[in-house]
C-alpha cells in the first residue's frame, strides 16, 4: 500500500499533533509554538518537506521488502491434487521419516481414484521436490518417498506439528545441556514422539551436514548422536537467532 504525506487541509490538525508530541520535552514545545507562529510560512514548508520525505522512504523501504520477500521467499503454486496427496501421505506417515508407500496406495485414498491425474500430481511434487519415487514393473512411480522439504512444507498442516520451529528447540536443547546430544536422552528431554522428532532431526543433519554424526542407524529415531564442537555449536547459534531451518 503506497503512503501518501497529508494535503493542505490536514495541516492543522498535524500541527496540534507536532505540538503535543513535542511536549516531552517542554523547551522544545516553545520553540514549536515561536516557530508556528513566528514563522508560519517556513514551518509549513518544513513540515511538508518532513512528511514527504517520510511517505516516500516508507514507501521505497516497503518496495525493497517486497523485492527482498520474492528473492528469498518465493511462492511456489501447487494444485490442489499435489497438495492433497502431501497431506495423505504424511497423514499416514507414522516414523516421521522417509517411509515409501506404494502410488497405488496413494490412488486409493483419493476422491475419484483417477490414476492419470494422480501420476500427473506426483510428477508435480517430485518435480518441486517434494517427493522422490522409484518406478516398479508396470507403475511409472512405483514407491513414493516423502522428502525433508515435504515435512518443512506440510507436516505443519498434516500433523499440527512445525519442523521448523521443533528444529530451533532442539538446537537450543544441545546447546543448554550437551547430554541431550545422544537422541535417547533428547527425546525423553523434550517428551516428543518419534513422528514429531525425527523430522526435525532430518532438518538438522541437513543444516549441519559436516558435523560428526553417528553412523549407526536407530530402530526408532532417524539419529543416534551427534558430537557438538565449538563449529556446531556456533552454527546452532546462528540458526537460533535466524529463528527457522530450511
Amino acid at each position: 500500500m503506497t503512503i501518501e504525506y497529508p494535503k493542505q487541509d490536514e495541516h492543522a490538525a498535524l500541527r496540534r499533533i507536532l505540538e503535543a508530541a513535542a511536549q516531552a520535552t517542554p523547551v522544545t514545545a516553545a520553540f514549536a509554538h515561536l516557530f508556528g507562529y513566528a514563522y508560519p510560512g517556513a514551518f509549513e514548508e518544513a513540515k511538508e518537506a518532513y512528511l514527504r520525505d517520510l511517505g516516500s522512504a516508507t514507501n521505497d523501504h516497503s518496495e525493497r521488502l517486497t523485492r527482498l520477500e520474492q528473492v528469498f521467499a518465493p511462492r511456489a503454486v501447487i494444485s490442489p491434487l499435489a497438495a492433497l496427496i502431501a497431506l495423505q501421505m504424511l497423514t499416514l506417515n507414522r516414523s516421521g521419516r522417509p517411509d515409501a508407500i506404494s502410488f497405488d496406495e496413494i490412488v486409493e485414498l483419493l476422491p475419484g481414484k483417477d490414476r492419470t491425474q494422480s501420476e500427473e500430481a506426483v510428477s508435480e511434487l517430485k518435480h518441486r521436490g517434494y517427493v522422490e519415487t522409484v518406478p516398479v514393473l508396470g507403475s511409472r512411480h512405483g514407491r513414493v518417498r516423502p522428502t525433508l522439504a515435504m515435512f518443512l512444507a506440510f507436516d505443519k498442516s498434516a500433523t499440527g506439528n512445525d519442523t521448523r520451529l521443533d528444529a530451533i528447540e532442539i538446537a537450543k536443547t544441545w546447546l543448554l545441556d550437551p547430554s541431550t546430544t545422544s537422541v535417547d536422552t533428547l527425546a525423553s528431554k523434550v517428551g516428543w514422539e518419534p513422528r514429531r522428532l525425527n523430522p526435525a532431526l532430518m532438518a538438522l543433519r541437513d543444516y549441519l551436514p559436516n558435523a560428526t554424526w553417528s553412523n549407526e542407524i536407530h530402530q526408532v529415531y532417524a539419529e543416534t548422536y551427534l558430537a557438538l564442537s565449538s563449529d556446531e555449536k556456533f552454527s546452532l547459534k546462528e540458526l537460533i537467532t535466524s529463528g527457522r531451518v530450511d
